[in-house]
């Protein structure tokens, strides 16, 4: 009797999951930095400006603890 009460508690578990929407289509975007030279990045990166004074390319994902840097 227990394994039932399992098994449907984790279908019920499962098709909870299943229901929520999926993130948004993450895209390339093209990044030229400083002129030398250009990259492909995710769309869902933000640009920064602070977190390193010789980086020429700094981008970051808050949600996903994320972050890109290039130094040049």
């Amino acid at each position: 009797m227990n394994a039932r009460v399992v098994i449907v508690l984790a279908g019920i578990v499962v098709l909870i999951a299943c229901n929520e929407d999926p993130p948004p289509p993450v895209t390339p975007q093209r990044v030229e930095v400083n002129g030398l030279y250009a990259v492909s990045i995710p769309s869902n990166l933000v640009e920064q400006k602070d977190m390193h004074d010789y980086a020429g390319l700094q981008y970051y994902d808050a949600a996903q603890d994320f972050y890109l840097m290039g130094i040049v």
